[in-house]
């Protein structure tokens, strides 16, 4: 893998704190609200919070209480690779910290907080700038008045939050620099700006999150503005498996980043769903957070009822001050029920040759409507067909579809196909093999598609030809894959992710015709069919796949 400077710095940093040993013993001590400094810290006779942030070093732990805490979560010490200082409620959201400002980790490293609450602050719920390696694990977070609520400014790297409920905030997890971090398995809800920004962060993965925000969008991926610092983009994320609900009246992700992967998404119900873009903002201060937008890989996404499903937008004011777009790829995505004609909406100076369409399926109601909008284009009708679109344009476009996609129930927001769907083994290859071979290393045309797990999680599964491996590298220079066994290869085979049948799905969720337990829906004007039980229940509601319950669920 390519490693930028940010990188190396960090790696750098990671590999000096293991060597560093951990002073003292680890060891388990217990706070209550009504804690005393001078107890021994055991289950009977419990600290005090302020007592465990003086006292507690690397490797130690401090159990929580139930009940109502005045003093911040403040550690005097950081922890170190492997022995992270950790507060772990002893019942899960039980423990509130009841402050304007209940969590202070600021230049604090390796830290873990696990299972807290914190609600109605009138300043930020977690002040981290400087922070890193640092871990926030199934807690609470409600009602914040403090703008980027949960703050993790000139980040050390390595930030995860994971399995936690949080609303009404504002930039409510605020990430800027650093790489490594690990955004998943939350509820993230109502705020009143974006939810999740991103600036200049490299190598990271949001992943299997509930998002909904009525009010304004849910993520944001961003530069970071030279009033912060020097511009510093952000690359190499991969966003996948989540699920994007209601997004007020913008885009539920504002997409001004490079070499992103975003994949097995859901959208339903954006005024926009992804917003590509490379434009001015609208104050000096801004710039340049949204001028870099290029080498995105989008595919086997859902995108349902949506206003625009996609938006290419840029200035060429922009790209001639130092901005870039072009090179964004979208693959055997699904595009369904649109509420405009701008399904595809190539805005301001956006053009068709800055991006390229493949084996997606693009419909509203009815084939033959108008759906890609190209609002610069010289001499003719601004909207267009998928036929008029691919008879344009088939150089850098070709195989789109217009299907209708016979989901399992779209009123529940079930998308995964039916037996009978069209989409079923009618995706096409991501890539190519480039040159033949034996061995661990393929050249491929094109790695972008493909991601390492960035040190996070396992990396991508994928198909070469008829060999299914795992991606343990990839060199982006290159455009080569190191994977986990050897295999034979000839130039030109087909490179994508792993799938069932015959050929790859369009959409997010890949049918599996072998799942156990079939059941009977009506699937409408034909017969009844039968389809594979899955991860929703026929009610739509989530069972087994790792995504977070939905608004409402968590009292």
């Amino acid at each position: 893998m390519i490693i930028s400077k940010k990188r190396e710095v960090l790696l750098m940093a990671l590999a000096l704190a293991i060597c560093l040993p951990a002073t003292g013993f680890a060891a388990t001590y217990y706070v209550s609200p009504t804690g005393i400094s001078g107890n021994p810290g055991t289950e009977g006779a419990p600290w005090s919070l302020a007592k465990a942030n003086s006292d507690l070093t690397a490797g130690d732990t401090a159990i929580l209480f139930d009940g109502t805490y005045t003093t911040q979560i403040k550690p005097t010490n950081s922890g170190t690779s492997g022995n992270p200082i950790t507060y772990e409620a002893l019942n899960a959201r039980e423990v509130l910290i009841d402050l304007n400002q209940p969590i202070d980790i600021q230049n604090r490293s390796y830290i873990t907080i696990d299972g807290v609450k914190a609600v109605n602050c009138s300043s930020r719920w977690i002040e981290g700038t400087g922070a890193g390696n640092i871990t926030i694990n199934d807690c609470y977070f409600n009602n914040s008045g403090g703008w980027e609520s949960m703050r993790f400014v000139n980040s050390g790297g390595y930030i995860t939050v994971t399995n936690c409920y949080i609303t009404y905030g504002e930039d409510e997890v605020h990430i800027r620099e650093g790489v490594g971090h690990y955004i998943a398995g939350n509820t993230i809800l109502e705020d009143a700006h974006s939810p999740l920004v991103l600036m200049g962060v490299e190598d990271s993965i949001v992943e299997n999150n509930y998002f909904s925000n009525p009010t304004h969008r849910c993520i944001e991926i961003l530069a970071v503005r030279e009033v912060y610092d020097p511009v510093d983009k952000t690359q190499f994320i991969t966003i996948q498996d989540n699920y994007f609900g209601e997004s007020g009246n913008v885009t539920a992700i504002k997409m001004a980043g490079e070499s992103m992967i975003t994949r097995r998404n859901v959208f339903s119900g954006s005024l926009e769903a992804l917003r590509f873009v490379a434009a001015y903002g609208s104050q000096e201060s801004y710039r340049p957070e949204a001028w870099h937008s290029s080498h995105n890989r989008t595919y086997n996404n859902t995108f349902y009822n949506c206003g625009d499903a996609i938006q290419l937008t840029k200035t060429d004011a922009t790209i001639a001050a130092g901005g870039t777009f072009g090179d964004n790829i979208f693959i055997n995505n699904i595009i369904y029920k649109g509420t405009s004609a701008k399904q595809i909406n190539m805005y301001n100076d956006a053009g068709p040759d800055e991006s390229e369409f493949y084996y997606n399926s693009i419909m509203r109601d009815t084939t033959g409507e108008d759906v890609f909008f190209w609002k610069q284009r010289p001499g003719g009708d601004d909207y267009m067909t998928v036929a008029e679109f691919e008879a344009d344009h088939g150089t850098t476009n070709g195989y789109n579809e217009e299907y209708e996609p016979r989901f399992i129930e779209e009123e529940t927001e079930n998308f995964i196909l039916l037996s009978n769907s069209d989409c079923i083994d009618a995706g096409g290859p991501l890539t190519l093999t480039n040159g033949s071979g034996t061995g661990t290393v393929i050249t491929v045309d094109d790695a972008l598609f493909f991601m390492d797990g960035y040190g996070l999680i396992t990396g991508d599964e994928v198909y070469i030809g008829t060999d299914v491996v795992t991606v343990t590298d990839v060199n982006y220079s290159t455009n080569q894959l190191t994977v986990d066994s050897t295999i034979t290869w000839t130039s030109g085979e087909d490179v994508g992710l792993s799938y069932l049948g015959s050929a790859p799905d369009m959409g997010a969720y890949e049918y599996d015709s072998t799942a156990a337990a079939p059941a009977t829906v009506d699937a409408g004007a034909d017969d009844e069919v039968t389809h594979p039980t899955s991860a929703y229940a026929l009610d739509g509601t989530v069972t087994d796949d790792g995504l977070p319950d939905p608004p409402g669920s968590i009292t």
